[in-house]
């Protein structure tokens, strides 16, 4: 069964997920964990964007079907049901970077600024930009990006926002950690910050809006 709806939130962290216990075959991200009743083993397969388990009966390893059936009801398969969930939300947890961070971003800028967040691109749709309200100019851009572009995670993806500062704070906050020379932008002007759980948010506030009034002023 397919749980790709967690990728509308998290980004899926590699090396995380090999720490928790995944192995890599290929493009694939495999693990096998027991779940809380006894006899069945739960299979996670992680690629692209694709999050797929399966259950499997011991000692054969056959797939347990009812569990692939989306409206297959009963008590047992609800209690399979229920230990997935379990699994997932550990899995989800310790092997993603949640974008929530970016949700908070965009709904301070809302009810700081009024700024309504613009995808101008067909093809990127994780990229939106923030205009101030008078110049119509960007303060803020964000994206999802390989991480390899910063230089981090090779092959993974990371969330990130790119905004504008004065030269010498720019000089100051990198540290190719958490902040990075601009990606795709005046890397005199412009800085990359990482958007994960080490986010610090007050701290991303107080320069977002530095940001937007050195734009708009």
């Amino acid at each position: 069964m397919l749980y790709n709806s967690i990728f509308k939130d998290n980004i899926f962290n590699q090396s995380m997920a090999l720490k928790y216990g995944f192995k890599k075959e290929n493009n694939h991200y495999l693990l096998q964990k027991e779940i809380g009743i006894g006899g069945f083993l739960a299979k996670f397969e992680i690629w692209d964007k694709q999050f797929k388990v399966t259950i499997l009966e011991k000692p054969d390893m056959i797939k347990y079907l009812p569990f692939e059936i989306y409206n297959a009801s009963g008590e047992f398969v609800s209690k399979i049901r229920f230990e997935v969930d379990l699994l997932i939300d550990e899995i989800v947890d310790l092997c993603f970077d949640s974008i929530s961070v970016r949700k908070e971003l965009l709904r301070y800028v809302m009810a700081e600024f009024g700024t309504v967040p613009e995808k101008p691109w067909d093809n990127y749709d994780s990229y939106c930009t923030l205009k101030t309200n008078l110049s119509k100019k960007w303060y803020g851009v964000f994206m999802i990006i390989p991480g390899s572009y910063l230089g981090i995670k090779k092959n993974e993806n990371v969330d990130v926002l790119n905004i504008k500062l004065e030269p010498d704070e720019v000089k100051k906050l990198i540290d190719n950690k958490q902040y990075f020379p601009a990606y795709h932008m005046n890397k005199k002007h412009w800085i990359t910050i990482l958007l994960n759980r080490n986010t610090d948010l007050n701290i991303i506030k107080e320069l977002i809006s530095k940001s937007f009034y050195l734009v708009e002023n």
